[in-house]
């Protein structure tokens, strides 16, 4: 199994398939292991260099007892080199410090099941406590990310992960707030939403400046697990 260590010392988990052209990152978000991108890659072409990874707290990658090891920039840093970014959720938070911070590095984003703002999200009542207050029950753990929408085989994964990694994250996620930034970040990006998740991008979308929004009908918040054909050929021609 590969895996990178981080500047903070840290080992990420990853997968890499494809051939040697652009290479395009998956980085998932609460949910934050490989696997959610799968629907996705079976169905995209081999032309590019796709990487897959399990962010820090998650899957296989390490899980760091220390709160500041989570924080959305730190996460940030956990990226590299030129690449399109794929994003999910917490994962087009952690897209957009790295932007913020390595613009020249980021050939073209897209984020999937996006929001504004941890800040935006609290306000909406996913506050720490509605994100992990039942971390420690594995039975609870499961039946969160079911209710978002993921199929037993993969939310029965949040059983095997610490309460305390969750935790972290979730403190990470709800405390992160763009402010006014949002319109410094240039590159170009795709937003895709499911149309009953609508409601949580508009302010997105109306501050970045070299943005487009496709929405796909009576899908939820896992755009590429209910819509994986859909999601694929945005990707596809968007990197193209």
């Amino acid at each position: 199994m590969p895996f990178t260590t981080t500047d903070d010392d840290q080992q990420l988990y990853y997968e890499t398939s494809g051939h040697s052209g652009p290479t395009i990152v998956f980085v998932p978000g609460y949910m934050g292991i490989a696997e959610i991108w799968r629907p996705v890659l079976s169905r995209l072409g081999g032309q590019y260099r796709y990487v897959i990874y399990d962010t820090r707290g998650y899957g296989r990658s390490s899980k760091p007892e220390d709160a500041a090891s989570y924080s959305i920039e730190r996460h940030a840093l956990d990226l590299n080199e030129p690449v399109t970014l794929v994003t999910h959720s917490m994962g087009c938070d952690i897209a957009s410090a790295f932007c913020l911070s390595n613009s020249t590095q980021v050939r073209g984003m897209i984020q999937a099941g996006a929001h504004y703002d941890g800040k935006q999200l609290a306000e909406a009542g996913y506050t720490v406590e509605v994100l992990c207050g039942k971390a420690h029950i594995p039975s609870e753990a499961m039946g969160f990310y079911m209710r978002l929408g993921l199929s037993e085989h993969v939310a029965i994964e949040a059983t095997k992960w610490p309460a305390y990694a969750r935790r972290h994250n979730a403190h990470a996620l709800v405390n992160f707030e763009f402010r006014d930034r949002a319109k410094e970040i240039s590159v170009q990006t795709l937003v895709i939403q499911g149309g009953n998740d609508e409601d949580a991008i508009k302010m997105l979308v109306k501050v970045l400046p070299n943005c487009s929004l496709p929405v796909i009908p009576n899908v939820n918040h896992l755009p590429q697990t209910e819509a994986p054909d859909d999601v694929a050929r945005l990707i596809d021609e968007f990197v193209k």
